[in-house]
């Protein structure tokens, strides 16, 4: 893997994917796709990360995991931590890579074209232990995935509304 910062690389046996960071600057396409997921989900994308494309191939997985605090989070102070996860499935997986949540029982397979969006941080601030997720590992073909990492700062009014406790 890399680092997105310093473009320094490392080994993580969490995670076996190679991924890259693309800024919203890089292409007018990035540009877009960040505008569209605001228009979608009405969160402001000016304290999200870049973009993060990652190829899982023969083998690729990632262990189970929380996105809503990474160590060493430098920007925690001024962005707050990942209230929001947005993950667009850019491939179709012939055999495993399915996204799993094994604390709710859901399994969600990689299907081209499709997205998913779950929120890491409860309303009050709180992070939410119930997505804990994994990649499971691809046996046959390529995962091509994109992340979108949305931070909390600026989400203060964003945020839709709920009855329930727990949201």
């Amino acid at each position: 893997m890399s680092d997105h910062v310093t473009g320094e690389r490392f080994s993580a046996e969490t995670r076996v994917a190679k991924s890259a960071w693309l800024a919203d600057e890089d292409n007018p396409v990035i540009s877009r796709l960040t505008q569209r997921m605001a228009d979608l989900t009405g969160l402001d994308m000016e304290a999200a990360e870049m973009l993060q494309v990652a190829n899982y191939g023969i083998g690729g997985q990632y262990e189970p995991h929380f996105d809503y605090k990474l160590n060493n989070d430098t920007d925690y102070t001024t962005r707050g931590g990942r209230i929001a996860t947005i993950l667009i499935y850019m491939s179709d997986v012939e055999v495993g890579g399915s996204t799993v949540f094994p604390d709710i029982g859901a399994a969600l397979r990689p299907y081209k074209g499709s997205a998913v969006l779950w929120y890491n941080l409860l309303q009050n601030g709180e992070e939410d232990a119930r997505t804990l997720h994994a990649a499971c590992p691809v046996f046959v073909g390529n995962k091509w995935v994109a992340n979108k990492w949305v931070r909390a700062h600026g989400q203060e009014f964003r945020r839709r509304c709920s009855l329930s406790q727990m949201d």
